[in-house]
């Protein structure tokens, strides 16, 4: 009879096991998506903040030149700033103001322009540079004295100040 009892509760201990592996399994499946935007986010978040930090030290320089691997994102001459995109998805609701430019102040928060929509969506200031969410990407946006070249995929961006200006070169 004990030996009975031990086969039955094997049986119903792999039979639970196996109902939790299915709905842990199933979970990850159906939630894998936001897992993956929220490392890569984390990611973009991290090199917004290397360039960030890269971008004060510029302040107590004459003469300052860094090249930073872009890894995989994408990087574009933006009027006088330098716009590097990740690619990857986020939402932000657009605000219609009567302003007019590229980059505008509204109550100390920065927004920029998309010119497909006519609206402004806001960007967060961390120290000289702005971050946020533009075209559906995450985005950085560095201001610069003079930017050149676009690049998408594998790029280097040298950034450069020479006295109070500053050389955004895409390579």
């Amino acid at each position: 009879m004990k030996g009975m009892s031990l086969y039955i509760e094997y049986i119903l201990l792999i039979a639970i096991s196996s109902i939790l592996f299915s709905l842990a399994f199933t979970w990850y499946n159906e939630n894998k998506i936001y897992a993956i935007n929220l490392i890569n986010k984390n990611n973009f978040d991290i090199f917004a903040n290397y360039i960030s930090d890269l971008y004060k030290n510029y302040e107590g320089y004459y003469y300052y030149n860094k090249k930073i691997d872009l890894k995989n994102y994408l990087a574009h001459c933006l009027d006088r700033y330098t716009l590097i995109s990740s690619g990857e998805f986020c939402t932000s609701t657009g605000s219609d103001f009567s302003y007019t430019g590229l980059l505008i102040e509204v109550n100390k928060i920065p927004y920029l322009y998309d010119i497909k929509t006519r609206l402004y969506y806001p960007l967060e200031d961390i120290g000289g540079i702005y971050k946020g969410c533009f075209n559906n990407n995450y985005v950085i946006l560095i201001p610069t004295d003079n930017c050149t070249n676009i690049c998408s995929g594998k790029c280097i961006l040298e950034l450069e100040k020479n006295g109070s200006i500053i050389i955004s070169i895409i390579k």
